[in-house]
């Protein structure tokens, strides 16, 4: 729960800074810091974001193995490994957008961003693998509310220094998570230089693909919509990519604490663990991510003139498409952590299948962005990421022999019920009595989809472990015990 709740605050985050700096700009200024905002956290997926995912693999494994001294010398060689790739990465994104023509404060702003993300990526990871949640929670709030701070500062200053506030609440945060970890990381341990390298920097790197394909194709999309669709549109993209963030926390939450558990469990040689996690996982994020995702596909409109102003409903229908591509990514996390954290190089199979499923929506980019725009782009997108999520999703179901056909079923033809009856609704929704009436449905519409999940509420209910004393430090770090992958 501690996790869920810094990341409720996160999530909450995203959202003012967008909600603020749209009102504060242009449709035209919008679109333009989505895109520079995705460029950086491309960049930072590129190798940090495997390095975080080594970190949550490795030491996590090693610990549970018994190995401390090996598990505090990975630290240092993926700490330090994270450094070097976080400036090199930095330095890249600004020469990047220093060549596409942009003045060059704003290519300062974005290798800034790049740099403190990636470390922030990085040394969140840490916190999680040496058990620092309550740390990890403490320094994510205190974080997140002087990014809200600085957003409102800038905002009413009229500066054009967008980034500014993420540049400083992650690097922040960067500086307070390396001083949380210094002591469990302190000790007895292994020479780092001598330690064998390369199961940590393969790993990495093979995981670095994978998160590029997969959580980096979110980010790609944005610059791919500056390309193929109108200013006013590309706002609307950035606005859906926007709003569509905080779905991606709670599964987040669930994989900080999740995958080094079954990093661990598998170190402990307990299997069983980890697919009585993963079954409760994924069915807990197929049942509630649908009751979720029915309301907000059908009051998408409504969350867009409160976000940024009458003028974003005309980008309902984008929205409605990133919101089904995020509950598609949300319910195959736990799938795709049983398969990471396992022992050997299980890591490929999700890799695999993100690599396709990027190649496959990019291709389709190609051939309906011109012509359809945002609306094209988001299809695409929505297209890579099926792809994406059920590559893993069946294997892990078919290796672990899982029962989850009903809910899957159930789940994913909520959620397309969901955007059928927002798109019917929409065409009224030109005025405030129009607007009334989505609303309407929306609740109807999550009162319909929280009865037709009944069944599986409390099969759920019922599989649920209860809380024993030598439960619950794990408890403690799982949402609801239970035991998710790119975006501002």
């Amino acid at each position: 729960m501690l996790s869920m709740m810094a990341l409720i605050v996160l999530g909450g985050t995203r959202v003012v800074y967008g909600a603020v700096i749209s009102r504060a700009t242009d449709l035209q200024t919008f679109g333009e810091v989505g895109a520079m905002i995705a460029v950086a956290m491309l960049a930072s997926y590129v190798l940090p974001a495997g390095i975080s995912s080594a970190t949550s693999r490795f030491i996590p494994f090693e610990r549970g193995a018994g190995d401390i001294q090996r598990a505090r010398a990975s630290y240092v060689v993926l700490s330090t490994v994270s450094i070097l790739a976080a400036a090199g990465l930095g330095l890249l994104a600004a020469g990047t957008v220093a060549f596409l023509g942009r003045p060059p404060w704003q290519a300062i702003e974005v290798g800034l961003l790049a740099l403190v993300y990636s470390l922030y990526t990085t040394d969140k990871a840490a916190l999680y693998a040496f058990e620092r949640v309550d740390r990890y929670v403490r320094i994510e709030i205190a974080t997140s509310a002087l990014a809200i701070l600085l957003t409102l500062a800038v905002a009413w200053s009229g500066a054009t220094a967008y980034l500014l506030p993420f540049i400083v609440s992650y690097g922040t945060f960067s500086l307070l998570a390396r001083r949380a970890v210094r002591g469990p990381a302190a000790g007895p341990r292994l020479d780092p230089w001598r330690r064998p390298r390369r199961d940590l920097l393969g790993y990495s790197f093979l995981a670095g693909i994978g998160i590029v394909a997969g959580a980096g194709s979110l980010q790609g999309t944005q610059l791919l919509a500056v390309w193929f669709a109108a200013p006013t549109e590309v706002a609307h993209f950035v606005a859906a990519v926007t709003l569509t963030a905080p779905l991606y926390f709670m599964p987040r939450a669930l994989a900080l604490a999740l995958f080094p558990f079954m990093s661990e469990s598998y170190g402990a040689g307990d299997v069983a663990a980890v697919k009585r996690h993963a079954d409760l996982a994924t069915r807990g994020l197929l049942v509630c991510g649908a009751v979720v995702l029915v309301a907000a596909e059908i009051l998408a409109p409504v969350t867009l003139v409160v976000f940024g102003g009458a003028e974003y409903v005309a980008g309902a229908s984008v929205l409605r498409l990133i919101l089904l591509a995020a509950y598609l990514t949300i319910i195959a996390v736990p799938a795709i952590n049983s398969l990471s954290s396992g022992p050997g190089w299980q890591l490929k199979t999700p890799v695999g299948w993100s690599v396709v499923g990027c190649l496959v929506g990019l291709g389709l980019v190609a051939v309906i962005g011109g012509p359809l725009g945002a609306l094209g782009v988001a299809f695409s997108y929505l297209v890579g990421t099926a792809i994406t999520s059920a590559g893993p999703l069946l294997t892990a179901w078919h290796r672990l022999a899982m029962h989850w056909t009903g809910p899957v079923a159930r789940g994913i033809g909520l959620v397309v019920a969901g955007l059928v009856v927002g798109t019917l609704v929409d065409r009224g929704a030109t005025d405030l009595l129009g607007l009334t009436i989505v609303v309407a449905v929306g609740l109807f519409g999550t009162l319909i989809a929280g009865l037709a999940l009944m069944t599986d509420i409390r099969a759920l209910s019922r599989a649920l472990p209860r809380r024993r004393p030598t439960e619950l430090k794990v408890q403690d770090q799982l949402v609801p015990d239970p035991s998710a992958g790119k975006s501002l």
